[in-house]
């Protein structure tokens, strides 16, 4: 059994291979799927969405969002008569696990526009992912004492400040003023 992230919003599909009960590799088509699921380790229930048959064995498992509107552990069970049961676990997350999949040209184009930084500012492009990963993760808090000035904490250890800056709406959304990377 394997362990993929789905978001709460979209309506996911899942991949199931369905093989003969009778010698356990034979992909069989043509079945009739029983879909059900245990959301965040409740009782197991039919889902709401469909199923279509792709082809040598493979079915795709359309989830409502009536399937996906609990957040932790879902576990999906596929059974037909004569296949072995196909059994998968999926978590249900707030976040689209797959917004960051971007090329890191389009998040340092994003970076420049949100923030003015350019290659000038002595900035590494590390160490501008990992203050986006910083930010992404919510670990960005007001720094005691100081109304505009914010810290970004380590994405591993929140109690390391990555770099402050201050908020200065005169001349940028954001103004660097200590890289400590």
């Amino acid at each position: 059994m394997r362990t993929n992230m789905l978001n709460d919003e979209q309506h996911a599909k899942v991949i199931c291979y369905m093989v003969s009960s009778s010698d356990h590799v034979t992909p069989l088509n043509g079945l009739t799927l029983e879909i059900s699921r245990s959301k965040n380790g409740g009782a197991f229930a039919n889902c709401s969405g469909s199923v279509n048959e792709l082809g040598n064995g493979f079915y795709c498992i359309n989830l409502s969002s009536v399937d996906v509107d609990t957040y932790g552990p879902l576990v999906i069970v596929a059974k037909a008569a004569g296949a072995d049961p196909f059994i998968t676990e999926r978590q249900i997350v707030h976040h689209n696990p797959y917004a960051m999949l971007i090329d890191s040209a389009s998040i340092v184009g994003a970076i420049k526009n949100s923030t003015g930084w350019t290659e000038n500012n002595g900035f590494s492009f590390q160490e501008v992912i990992r203050l986006l990963f910083a930010d992404r993760l919510g670990k960005v808090r007001q720094k005691a004492g100081h109304n505009n000035t914010y810290e970004v904490m380590d994405p591993d250890d929140d109690t390391v400040v990555v770099m402050e800056f201050t908020v200065n709406k005169a001349t940028s959304p954001y103004r660097v003023t200590t890289p400590l990377i």
